[in-house]
């Protein structure tokens, strides 16, 4: 997304120490963007560095020239002298997308030896969020693929975003459409 890439909100979110991160953050944090281009497109990174206690978050995005598609990647790293508060409820991913209309929520189950198994699933996005992950036993794709399609707009002018989660372990994605502008989309 372009607004997060040009500097706007930061696109990730965890608790610290036991206090919230994310949104916008404080004046102890220290931003910095370095900027690359190649053949295939742009290289962002945003460097998140807390300044107190040497905390810093690495968010690269790579932004492709010839797809609408950005691929997004969150390091944490410990530059301090000393061992960092505890970090936990980890969200890659918290940002609002904007929406024409009440969006539908496409996804697939996940792979039990059912006989439903990777079944296609729609869910009309409204004001409760939808919360699906990877819940049984660390299998990543046992209950859902990691795959979804928030689709909006009309049949004339069809729109939407294709989200997939990459990671090899336990995951968590929610939905929620408050109103018919915006869909907040939280991956953890």
């Amino acid at each position: 997304d372009d607004a997060v890439a040009d500097g706007g909100s930061v696109p990730f979110g965890f608790v610290y120490g036991g206090k919230s991160v994310g949104g916008h953050l404080g004046a102890t944090w220290i931003e910095t963007t370095e900027r690359s281009a190649s053949e295939s497109g742009e290289t962002v990174v945003r460097t998140f560095r807390n300044d107190s206690s040497g905390l810093s978050v690495v968010y690269e995005m790579r932004l492709f020239s010839r797809f609408p598609a950005v691929e997004a990647v969150m390091w944490l790293r410990n530059d301090g002298a000393d061992t960092t508060a505890l970090i936990e409820d980890i969200h890659v991913l918290q940002h609002a997308f904007p929406v024409t209309g009440r969006p539908n929520l496409h996804y697939n189950k996940g792979g039990r030896s059912g006989i439903d198994e990777f079944a296609p699933c729609t869910v009309a996005l409204a004001d409760s969020a939808v919360r699906m992950g990877s819940y049984w036993g660390g299998f990543p794709t046992a209950d859902y693929l990691p795959f979804f399609n928030v689709e909006h707009g009309d049949s004339v002018s069809p729109l939407g975003v294709i989200a997939a989660v990459g990671w090899p372990t336990r995951w968590e994605v929610e939905f929620a459409a408050p109103g018919d502008t915006a869909v907040n989309v939280s991956v953890g």
